[in-house]
């Protein structure tokens, strides 16, 4: 076959037309290569950037705001209570008024009072039991009433008092409601109402817990 001088142009022309093609899209795609790794670089850092700067500044005043006034709140609570308690304490003691009662009340509350009633049981319930009770009952109502310990030589006991305003000191068995003479020296138990006990109950001494 006999190749013309137009056939052996037309396929150098392609050939050439090849190549630049060939060549253009590669450099095509080196560059967009080189161009969509830098622009996303650039994109990404520029958006972190902007982005943290926005958040770290709303995330910031939002949580500062949030603190604070969870903070104010819960301190200003506390602190108001712990504050105005302790006012209270150093200004009035605890904010309770008792006062010694006369005669006549002590007498009234002790004849009231159901403390007596209570079953003593050896080693639950006892002599020292009936006197609390009934120094906290006499709190409750505004008296001031002593917690007595009695010292016997072998033994104790415990028993109430009131500081009456118009007839001084009086000692009252809280099992009983009984006034008592309170002697050292002498008996506890008055033995015209009371056989002698199996214990030596000689009062040695006593001392009034207010």
């Amino acid at each position: 076959m006999r190749v013309t001088a137009g056939l052996r142009l037309a396929v150098v022309l392609v050939v050439v037309v090849g190549a630049y093609a060939s060549g253009v899209l590669t450099v095509f795609n080196q560059r967009y290569s080189l161009g969509f790794s830098a622009g996303y670089r650039k994109g990404l850092d520029e958006g972190y950037e902007k982005g943290y700067a926005s958040g770290y500044d709303q995330g910031n005043s939002t949580g500062h705001s949030l603190g604070y006034n969870e903070g104010y709140s819960e301190g200003y609570e506390q602190g108001l209570d712990e504050g105005y308690l302790k006012g209270v304490v150093d200004g009035a003691g605890r904010g309770y008024t008792v006062r010694d009662p006369t005669y006549r009340e002590a007498i009234a509350f002790i004849s009231l009072d159901q403390t007596d009633r209570n079953e003593y049981i050896e080693e639950k319930y006892i002599c020292q039991n009936f006197a609390a009770d009934v120094k906290n009952n006499a709190f409750q109502k505004g008296y001031r009433c002593g917690y007595v310990s009695v010292w016997f030589p072998d033994s104790g006991h415990a028993i109430v008092c009131f500081n009456t305003t118009d007839r001084g000191l009086i000692f009252i068995e809280p099992q009983s409601d009984e006034i008592m003479m309170l002697t050292i020296g002498k008996p506890y138990w008055d033995r015209s109402k009371y056989l002698k006990p199996s214990y030596n109950d000689t009062v040695i001494s006593y001392i009034i817990v207010w």
